[in-house]
């Protein structure tokens, strides 16, 4: 255990998005303006909703087998991570025993998987899922696949904290590294609940914004008087962290430094802040 506080740093960076299916697709879509913001429909639905969507299938990036145990929030979560690693320069964890770990935020997992299923009960009347659907199904799902294919043997750790999970997840893991308890964190988040019962939940909370009458991509206006509600979308996020003196030791390139972190409740309302 180190005595001393270790600087963290990042070292990898990976994204799957509605902008960009990496890291130089997603910087080009952010320096020429470009939303990620289309119409979203369902003939469960009687409405169309602007959403984040990403216009693209993964399921030919992975085996037959592979897909058995993946929603699409898996998939994704695995191409993002995939690349955090690749371009931080580690691949493969085996050698660091307990010394790296992997911190992941998500609200809703396999969602999807579970939904396909529970149509299949009630509407097809099947007594019996198919086999690993509810491995598919699990909120943890992505990070014990990631886990698994790049041998990260530390803490496996899942996050879910509604909007500040990837959050929750970062910080955690800086903690660790902070502490000398990890020397290299995989650390991010995924989420693909573009599904007609999770949106319909939302829009029962009447908290979904109303489809621009003129362009679709400016539904989503936060800081605007003329704001009408969210935009949901999908998408993951991953960063290689770990100790400045282990990335120095390896000769890794830095894109940054995690300078703090803190967590806490207002212990007020579950849904709404604290007005003061």
């Amino acid at each position: 255990m180190a005595t001393s506080k270790q600087d963290v740093v990042i070292t990898g960076m990976g994204v799957v998005s509605p902008i960009g299916l990496s890291v130089p697709e997603l910087r080009e879509s952010l320096l020429q303006n470009r939303s990620g913001i289309r119409l979203w429909q369902s003939p469960q639905m009687s409405r169309t909703l602007p959403a984040g969507l990403i216009e693209r299938d993964f399921s030919d990036q992975f085996s037959k087998l592979e897909l058995a145990y993946m929603d699409r929030c898996s998939q994704i979560a695995m191409l993002a991570a995939g690349q955090a690693l690749k371009d931080g320069g580690i691949e493969q964890f085996e050698g660091y025993a307990q010394r790296a770990g992997l911190y992941y935020g998500s609200v809703t997992g396999g969602v999807k998987s579970e939904h396909d299923w529970v149509r299949q009960f009630h509407v097809d009347k099947v007594g019996s899922s198919k086999p690993y659907t509810i491995m598919a199904s699990m909120l943890n799902a992505a990070p014990a696949l990631i886990s698994i294919k790049h041998r990260i043997l530390g803490p496996v750790i899942t996050n879910s904290n509604a909007c500040s999970s990837s959050g929750a997840a970062i910080g955690e893991a800086c903690l660790a590294i902070r502490e000398g308890r990890l020397d290299v964190a995989l650390v991010g988040g995924a989420e693909a609940a573009l599904i007609p019962t999770f949106m319909g939940l939302w829009f029962g909370l009447r908290a979904l914004a109303e489809v621009d009458p003129v362009d679709v991509s400016r539904s989503c206006r936060p800081f605007s008087s003329r704001r009408t509600g969210l935009v949901l979308g999908e998408g993951s996020v991953f960063m290689l962290i770990e100790s400045r003196a282990h990335a120095e030791k390896r000769g890794a390139a830095c894109y940054g430094r995690l300078s703090g972190y803190g967590i806490a409740s207002d212990g007020f309302h579950i849904g709404s802040p604290s007005p003061e």
